[in-house]
This record gives C-alpha cells, sequence and structure tokens, in this order.
C-alpha cells in the first residue's frame, strides 16, 4: 500500500515538473510571407513538425504570442534562400538564413523546422534578456561646452588711401628728323627738322617745328640756281588717340613761315634773292613707344602757301625773266627719332 502511494507521489511531481516547463516555454505567432507557389515550404506542415519536436502547443494568435517569427524568401527567386527573423514588441532580436536545397524539399522543411525550434525553445528570462539589451541605455551626456560669445565677422583691413592725385604735369617731347618736300620749290628738297611738343593739361597740344631744305641746282640758259629753304612754325592738335599703350596718333593743324633762297651764278644781272612764304598746314604723325621713353615717329604733312612770291632774273637786254614761282601745293614727309620729358 504504502509503495502504490510513492509511485503516485512520483507522478504527480514530474506532472507538476512538465507544467512549470510549460508555463515557462515560450510561444510564437507565425508570419508567413512565402508566396504560395513556392514549390517547398508549407506552414502547416512547419508548424506540426515545431510542436512535435517540442512536444507542445508553440503557436498562438498575435495576441497570445510571446514573440512573432516572419518567415520570408531573401531575394523573389526560385533559387533564393529563406530568412526566419525572430520578433518581439517591434524589434528584430535576431535573424536566420536557410540556404536553398536543390531538389530535396524535405530537408528544406525539416531544416526551417529545427531553425524555429531553437528559436523559441528558450527560457522567457533569456527572452526577457535580449529585449533588455536591445533598449538604448542610459548614458550620461557629457555637459555642453560654454556657449563661446558670438565672434565677430573679420574686419578687412581698410586699404591705405593713396595719395591725392597729382595735377596732370606738362608733358614734352622732342624730335628729330629726315625730311623731304615736294610742291614749294622746283625740285624734292632734302634736308632735316626738329620738333618740340609742349602738351599742357586742359589744353591742346603744341607743336614748333623748324626745318632746312636744301632745293637743288637748276639750271638756265644763262645760269644756275640753287634753291634753299629755311624756316619754323607752330600748330596745334586737332585730335589725339592711343589704339595700343605704345602708338599714338594726332593730328595737326599749323602756320609756318618760310625764308625761300635763291643763289643764282652765270646770270648778267642780279638774279634770285629770298622770299618769306607764309603757309598753312594739315597733317597726321604718328609716334610708336619702342624702349621706355624713346619713340620713332612719322608724319606727313600738306601745306598750302598764302602767297606765291616768284623769283626773277635779270636779262642782259634789262628784261626779266622768271626763274620759278612757289607752288601752289606741296607735301611734307618726315621720318625721325624722339624723346619724351616729363
Amino acid at each position: 500500500m504504502v509503495g502504490h502511494w510513492s509511485a503516485i507521489g512520483a507522478a504527480c511531481g514530474l506532472l507538476s515538473w512538465a507544467t512549470e516547463a510549460r508555463a515557462d516555454a515560450v510561444t510564437a505567432t507565425l508570419d508567413w510571407r512565402i508566396p504560395s507557389s513556392h514549390p517547398c515550404l508549407h506552414p502547416d506542415a512547419v508548424k506540426r513538425s515545431v510542436e512535435r519536436d517540442l512536444d507542445r502547443p508553440v503557436f498562438r494568435s498575435p495576441e497570445e504570442a510571446d514573440v512573432q517569427l516572419v518567415v520570408r524568401l531573401e531575394a523573389e527567386t526560385a533559387e533564393a534562400g529563406v530568412l526566419v527573423d525572430l520578433v518581439s514588441t517591434g524589434a528584430v532580436l535576431g535573424t536566420r538564413r536557410l540556404p536553398r536545397a536543390k531538389d530535396d524539399c524535405g530537408k528544406l522543411d525539416r531544416t526551417l523546422a529545427l531553425v524555429i525550434d531553437m528559436l523559441v525553445d528558450v527560457p522567457k528570462e533569456e527572452l526577457d534578456q535580449q529585449r533588455r539589451d536591445l533598449q538604448p541605455k542610459s548614458v550620461a551626456r557629457p555637459s555642453p561646452p560654454p556657449e563661446r560669445p558670438p565672434e565677430r565677422p573679420p574686419v578687412e583691413p581698410t586699404p591705405p588711401k593713396r595719395a591725392a592725385e597729382r595735377e596732370p604735369r606738362v608733358r614734352i617731347a622732342g624730335s628729330g628728323s629726315f625730311q623731304m618736300s615736294a610742291g614749294i620749290l622746283p625740285l624734292i628738297s632734302l634736308g632735316g627738322g626738329a620738333s618740340l611738343v609742349v602738351d599742357a593739361p586742359r589744353l591742346p597740344a603744341i607743336r614748333m617745328t623748324v626745318e632746312v631744305l636744301e632745293g637743288g641746282r637748276v639750271a638756265y640758259e644763262e645760269g644756275v640756281v640753287t634753291f634753299r629753304s629755311v624756316g619754323g612754325g607752330v600748330g596745334a592738335a586737332l585730335f589725339r588717340f592711343e589704339p595700343t599703350r605704345r602708338l599714338r596718333i594726332a593730328a595737326w593743324l599749323d602756320a609756318r613761315a618760310v625764308d625761300v633762297l635763291a643763289n643764282s651764278s652765270g646770270f648778267s644781272g642780279n638774279s634770285g634773292g629770298s622770299r618769306w612764304v607764309v603757309l598753312g598746314g594739315l597733317g597726321v604723325g604718328a609716334r610708336y613707344y619702342w624702349l621706355g621713353s624713346l619713340f620713332v615717329t612719322a608724319e606727313v604733312d600738306g601745306v598750302v602757301p598764302f602767297s606765291r612770291p616768284a623769283f626773277f632774273a635779270l636779262e642782259a637786254d634789262g628784261t626779266d625773266t622768271t626763274l620759278h614761282r612757289v607752288g601752289p601745293v606741296g607735301v611734307d614727309l618726315g621720318v625721325g627719332l624722339g624723346a619724351g620729358f616729363w
């Protein structure tokens, strides 16, 4: 009789231990996201296999389950693996991956069931610990650094004031040139000249010129006459412009006074003499600065005499013969070198 009651007591203890073990077991809900067209996996078969392995009810409704098992394909292909996510209170506690078993559906079903077995066959205390591990731990934040006063924008240094602009100074340029003239004397005249240009502020530039020309020897029946001219003039610039930094071009209007000399030999009486001629001129000149203040100059001028005196020779019979009358228009060309001073 005593042995009978001992056996009953042992059975009750074993039943009590199994009930406590089942009460402490984790339950789950299966979120099956694999298409029904999949050739191998079927949710009902997986559920039956898991509960047979664990020898207890495992799957419950989402409201009663401790965790959620999300079963999904790794990719939308037939050869894709299977992923199992263990989710609790919206957080993924872990993920397991199952490779695709070719031509062996039974092996894939069995492998998936064993993976779920390991995920849910844990005490609830371990599951709670996993949840706590996922919660962000409160870490003492370092105190913020003291606020620095707002930085002032950098102040750009004030550029040094330039000295007051000086009044433009008078600029002076002088040049010497080789001259050639035609139209005034009987032959083409060659000689030299010099000019001085004064450029004062707010006034047109003024040019002063001097020139000496040899007009050559002209032979007549009774003798020879040598012509020469010496003169000078003054003019003003009509306009000036500088196409480049080195090149300057100007147009000039000037007036000249020239003493034309005719020296004769071989005539019986007084011949030749000296005649003053006043001319007006209009020309264009250019200066090219090739080395500092040194420049090359070139000019062309047209001149018109205001009077046209003539030169006579006294013949033996007392008559006068006209040797030369100053021409109605003349052209002067000049090329030379000069320098500017200012």
